[in-house]
């Protein structure tokens, strides 16, 4: 962290980057977090993703409760083979 923290303090001389470097100050706290945690967002960001492509799928489904059966069993499969891969336990 203090590598990154060197890094965005220092004078670019390309001003192209000087948004970028502006963003990265303003939000140093929540960086830091990310950096002391483990935690990711990725498995919440992957059952987001397969919601939203089985939603696609199953435009005009004339029954709630068969799509929402449908994301059920979807996701249970993900996550067994997620916890095939990982042995993080990950609370749906």
């Amino acid at each position: 962290y203090s590598l990154f923290v060197d890094l965005i303090n220092q004078k670019t001389l390309f001003q192209e980057y000087t948004p970028i470097f502006t963003t990265f100050r303003k939000y140093q706290e929540e960086i830091k977090n990310t950096f002391k945690t483990s935690y990711s967002s990725g498995p919440l960001e992957c059952m987001n993703n397969h919601i939203k492509v089985i939603k696609r799928n199953a435009y005009g489904m004339r029954s709630f409760y068969n799509f929402k059966l449908r994301i059920e069993i979807c996701l249970k499969n993900l996550y067994s083979r997620h916890q095939k891969r990982s042995r993080k336990h990950v609370v749906f």
